[in-house]
């Protein structure tokens, strides 16, 4: 520990439960918490001492039935050495006086529980090994705050921010975007006379077009969902929602896959699948779209998992 002399953090605890564990009547004597506090106390390598302890719930050193006064004792005591405790390790296993938090069946069927004390008598309820309580901590008080699903923020230029419906939800909005998407379609369809819509280039009359259509479903979405509440049937698609810039790099980056890998000279995997089952199932285009739709389920399923296991990938 040469050069250690310059240490502040992280602090150094020495465990107090080498005296206690694998001590007793078969074997060495346990030794005692107040040898154990004046060993750490006068411990030093190189000037560097412990900042502290950590305790074991477990007699002789700490009575898992110790009172108030105990533990105010038992804090004085570790105070006096120059020692904060770190953590306490509790006897959750039976030999150490403890056992399940749940308890045996026959624990469960014959629990009693205290009566709540009154409010001016005092009287204070200790937490034992073995019993739970449900808990709320409030670490900060924000006014007027805003809740919104993680999903709905986004990073601008180093800030976090949300989109704000500031008008909420009316029909004359619906109509709007109704209106909206079918006046771009009609300008894509216009504009095909001079520049075709075409998907592979991309070209501006197909932007306008599918975003026509969109807008369009958009809004009998929108009736449906939000103005009907129309929604048992959305769990199945809230799933692309969840991770959908992961869903959508996976699906890109898998059919690369399957058209990398050969499946002999002549043919990639993707073509020999599409044409050993779902051409040889249902030839032509609705082969073809049965294939396409596994393919969507399969992303879907990798999203799922994603969404069971809580996991959001996010940029």
């Amino acid at each position: 520990m040469s050069g250690a002399s310059q240490h502040k953090f992280p602090a150094l605890h020495n465990a107090m439960w080498p005296g206690l564990v694998g001590k007793g009547p078969d074997s060495e004597p346990p030794i005692d918490l107040d040898t154990m506090l004046d060993l750490t106390a006068n411990a030093s390598v190189d000037g560097v001492r412990f900042d502290g302890v950590d305790l074991f719930l477990f007699d002789p050193h700490v009575s898992i039935d110790a009172t108030d006064a105990d533990l105010k004792r038992l804090a004085d005591k570790i105070a006096s050495k120059g020692f904060v405790v770190g953590s306490l390790v509790a006897p959750v296993w039976p030999p150490t006086g403890g056992g399940s938090a749940m308890g045996s069946d026959e624990d469960r069927k014959n629990a009693k529980l205290p009566l709540p004390p009154n409010q001016d008598s005092q009287v204070q309820v200790l937490l034992r090994p073995g019993l739970l309580a449900d808990v709320q901590i409030e670490v900060e008080k924000i006014p007027d705050a805003l809740h919104v699903p993680a999903q709905a923020v986004f990073n601008r230029n180093g800030k976090y921010m949300v989109f704000v419906q500031q008008k909420g939800k009316t029909y004359e909005g619906l109509a709007k975007m109704l209106l909206l998407g079918s006046l771009l379609m009609a300008i894509a369809v216009g504009w095909d006379l001079l520049l075709p819509i075409n998907k592979k280039l991309w070209t501006s009359s197909y932007v306008l077009y599918t975003v026509g259509i969109d807008m369009i479903f958009l809004s009998f979405l929108l009736y449906i969902i939000e103005f009907r509440q129309k929604t048992s049937w959305t769990a199945f698609f809230n799933v692309f929602g969840k991770n959908p810039l992961f869903i959508y790099m996976l699906s890109e980056l898998l059919v690369v896959v399957l058209f990398t890998i050969r499946h002999g000279r002549d043919e990639s995997l993707f073509e020999w699948i599409n044409k050993s089952f779902y051409q040889a199932l249902v030839p032509g285009a609705f082969g073809s779209l049965l294939f396409a739709l596994t393919y969507m389920l399969l992303c879907w399923a990798v999203g799922k998992w994603l969404d069971a296991k809580k996991i959001y990938i996010r940029v």
